[in-house]
């Protein structure tokens, strides 16, 4: 599997420490580094962004997007998030600016190595540095850093992940993938005016206000839909303000959705930060772009009303300028009002998504008038049906035959030593590894474990169940189940058959998915194997394989020892155009890899593909994403009180 599209990072903080003293406000900005697949190598560490300084404020919601790329399903992803004080913010006409990076702060940041900035030539930094000598220059004072693992903020509801911080404050972190439309991306040129602005100075000796705008963007979290800031622009000393033209990249506008909502709101500017709101209007894109003025800057008719908190009109906004300009490369566009920057060309040569077909029957008898209804749907990927609540649940089977060897002697497959129980047996740690990524991406943490190729009471079970309970709780209860069959009567048998836990995970992967449908939710089920070889009846198990095929599941083998493992290579080889069915199997030797991290990257390399065939070739579609009223799930602190602390500001 390739990594995923790229994905967009957001972040929110709320209850900072003010590291500015007790007569200011801290001016908070993130950095954000990639460590890579373990925290703490740091020659694996690369900066790949910061946000915007949001001044004088202890609750910031950044409007500056992090891009990330790289991220494989299977493969631990973390990155650090720093929050600073910046000692010295950029002043755009008095508020806070659309991207305020000051030389300063920014100076001491990439010579201390903290932040690079490729696009700052070295003729910039002298002319920033003439005006800022380095004897001048704050030192950014850290306000807390916190570290996410990627794959957890994705298997949580809504992709939202919050964490406390170490020097105090709680940051929220949201992942979506970002819906480009080509390697190039387009943007969004636009500029807006302020028509006859509500005063809110003019009580305080007739000053008049200096107001500015913020637009943003929807956004469906676990808690109910948010509003994301994506752009500020300056304030103007009028009531008629003719704003500066802006541009976004589409991404990061609406992540390319002509229809999502977007919000509007215009701010009288506070120089201590208390900026009041004047007044704001709802729209959507495709709205804001169809709104652009084309009887001159003071258009009426196509101007949005401004309204307060009441309702009532407090002035009108015209959008002056919008329109969305694609890259040279980018020809297929269906909306008459996007711009594209070059002449159409030949239609062979335009971007052709993978279709669905919906038949339509006709009222006509006559066959020949029927036509098929097309509904053109770009093929999703993974993290679509992740965004969607779709959930990764685990299913385990392990191997108790004989080829594993006497468990009480050491060097065994399944001995552990008693004088050291800390220290985990091949199977223990096949567990720990896979079951660690893939418990992540499901909520209830619920996991069946059976074994094969034992014998209770005289007869050879070939699909039993592991531990007194049929579900287990998280990878400790998957591990308890596992060390449970050792301490109640066995005798390893043989032979090694797969038929019975392969049915047995289908039947359980099939009602999963229908119980989730029934709730509007979708469900995926990973059945892994984990044997020591010598299987018997290849064909039957590959004939159960394509019967399984049908059922929401892939089935991944690990083979534990030095066995021969050649039959498992042949399950591995399914050919669907011959056998039918999809391919659904993958296998892998433990003793191939030399750490868990380049097992479950082997081990799950295959399972994004195999979900999303399962789920696209039925017509089932990435549910949008999660809008609940559960609680967002984090790991190291009370959700509730997270809430109430936010709702209270």
């Amino acid at each position: 599997m390739t990594a995923t599209s790229r994905l967009q990072l957001s972040f929110r903080a709320r209850k900072l420490k003010n590291a500015s003293g007790i007569f200011s406000k801290s001016n908070p900005f993130c950095v954000v580094h990639v460590l890579g697949d373990f925290p703490g190598r740091e020659e694996k560490v690369v900066c790949v962004g910061r946000t915007e300084t949001v001044n004088h404020c202890l609750d910031p919601s950044w409007t500056e997007m992090i891009m990330i790329e790289g991220y494989r399903f299977g493969k631990p992803f973390y990155f650090e998030v720093t929050i600073y004080d910046d000692p010295s913010p950029a002043s755009t006409k008095g508020t806070r600016s659309n991207l305020s990076k000051s030389d300063s702060a920014m100076n001491y940041m990439e010579d201390s190595g903290i932040v690079s900035h490729p696009s700052r030539s070295n003729n910039e930094k002298h002319r920033a540095l003439s005006s800022n000598t380095l004897g001048q220059e704050k030192k950014p004072k850290c306000m807390g850093k916190v570290v996410f693992e990627l794959g957890e903020v994705l298997g949580k509801k809504g992709n939202v992940l919050a964490q406390r911080l170490n020097h105090g404050g709680t940051i929220w972190a949201h992942v979506e993938k970002s819906q480009s439309i080509t390697d190039g991306r387009g943007v969004i040129h636009f500029q807006l005016r302020g028509l006859r602005l509500k005063n809110r100075q003019a009580e305080i000796l007739n000053q008049r206000s200096r107001p500015f705008f913020e637009l943003y963007r929807k956004e469906e979290h676990p808690s109910g839909a948010i509003w994301n800031n994506v752009y500020r622009s300056e304030s103007i000393k009028s009531l008629n303000p003719f704003w500066d033209a802006g541009i976004l990249d589409l991404e990061r506008f609406s992540n390319g959705d002509m229809d999502r909502t977007i919000k509007v709101v215009v701010w009288g500017h506070q120089r201590k930060g208390r900026h009041k709101v004047l007044g704001e209007f709802i729209t959507s894109v495709r709205r804001f772009i169809d709104a652009q003025a084309v009887r001159g800057n003071a258009d009426m008719e196509r101007a949005f009303s401004l309204l307060d908190k009441k309702g009532n009109q407090v002035g009108s906004i015209v959008v002056v300028k919008a329109e969305i300009v694609y890259p040279e490369s980018y020809n297929d566009h269906a909306n008459d009002n996007v711009k594209v920057s070059q002449s159409e060309s030949n239609n062979d040569d335009r971007m052709k998504p993978d279709i669905l077909w919906q038949p339509i029957s006709s009222q006509n008898d006559d066959q020949d008038n029927i036509k098929p209804s097309v509904i053109v749907h770009p093929k999703p990927e993974l993290i679509d049906y992740l965004s969607g609540g779709c959930e990764i649940s685990l299913a385990l089977a392990i191997d108790f035959t004989t080829s594993n060897g006497d468990p009480s002697v050491p060097g065994t497959l399944h001995y552990r030593n008693p004088s050291s129980l800390s220290d985990l047996n091949y199977y223990e740690k096949a567990i720990q590894a896979v079951g660690t990524i893939l418990s992540k991406y499901d909520s209830d943490q619920m996991f069946p474990i059976w074994g094969f190729g034992a014998r209770f009471e005289n007869v050879t079970r070939h699909c039993f169940q592991c531990g007194p309970q049929t579900e287990v709780h998280g990878v400790k209860g998957m591990l308890d189940a596992y060390r449970d069959v050792f301490s109640r009567p066995l005798t390893m048998s043989q032979p090694a058959i797969f038929t019975e836990v392969i049915r047995h995970a289908a039947s359980y992967a099939t009602k999963k998915q229908t119980s989730a449908q029934s709730e509007h939710k979708q469900a995926y089920t990973i059945l892994l194997i984990l044997t020591a070889g010598n299987l018997e009846g290849i064909q039957n198990t590959k004939a159960e394989l394509v019967r399984a095929s049908e059922a929401p599941l892939s089935v991944v083998i690990v083979g534990i020892g030095t066995h021969d493992f050649s039959s498992m290579q042949f399950l591995d080889e399914h050919d669907p155009e011959k056998e039918g069915g999809r391919d659904i199997t993958k296998f892998v030797e433990w003793n191939d890899f030399s750490s868990n991290d380049a097992l479950t990257d082997e081990v799950l390399d295959e399972i994004p593909d195999q979900l999303v065939d399962y789920f696209y070739t039925r017509g089932i579609l990435p549910l949008p994403p999660v809008h609940c009223d559960d609680e967002i799930s984090e790991s190291s602190l009370d959700t509730q009180q997270l809430l109430e602390n936010d709702t209270e500001d």
